[in-house]
Formats: structure tokens, sequence, C-alpha cells
């Protein structure tokens, strides 16, 4: 049990880092669609 607690915050660091870098280059296209379409219009 004391391992599965130890393990549970660095699980939850490993989630936010790679929730972060799978939402990182959908964000940076995300600006880029926002910045075309205000140069478009």
């Amino acid at each position: 049990m004391a391992v599965m607690t130890e393990s549970a915050p660095r699980r939850r660091a490993l989630d936010l880092n790679v929730s972060w870098t799978d939402i990182g280059p959908f964000l940076a296209l995300a600006a880029l669609l926002v910045v075309g379409y205000l140069i478009n219009h």
C-alpha cells in the first residue's frame, strides 16, 4: 500500500505532462488558424 501511495503523485505528474504535450501542438495549430482567419478577414 505504501508503494502505491508514493507512486500516485508521480502518476499524476506524468499524466499532466502527457496532457500538456498532447494539447501544446493543438493550441499552436488553433492559434495559427485564428491568426490566419483574422488576416483573411
